[in-house]
């Protein structure tokens, strides 16, 4: 990692530390899935706070699953599968 040992992290930073798509952490980021900062332009993450929302997720188990389905669903324009309330 390009800052190990320092407080923030770059999107490629926390891609490798989750394994994950670079795009994934962009899109995370845009949909407020995951914490972030934005630094001007720049999208950087802390250290703590990356390591505390594995933590939290990793606790919540499987039933948190099925919101972050939902929440991934949301934000790629699947909201016609949900019922409207304002009919």
């Amino acid at each position: 990692m390009a800052n190990e040992g320092k407080g923030l992290l770059s999107p490629m930073d926390v891609a490798d530390m989750l394994g994950v798509r670079l795009s994934t952490i962009y899109h995370w980021s845009h949909i407020g899935f995951i914490p972030r900062v934005k630094i001007g332009r720049f999208l950087r993450f802390k250290r703590e706070a990356i390591e505390r929302w594995i933590r939290r997720r990793e606790q919540r188990g499987r039933s948190t699953r099925r919101l972050g389905v939902l929440v991934m669903a949301l934000s790629i324009g699947m909201r016609q599968l949900l019922p409207c309330h304002g009919n």
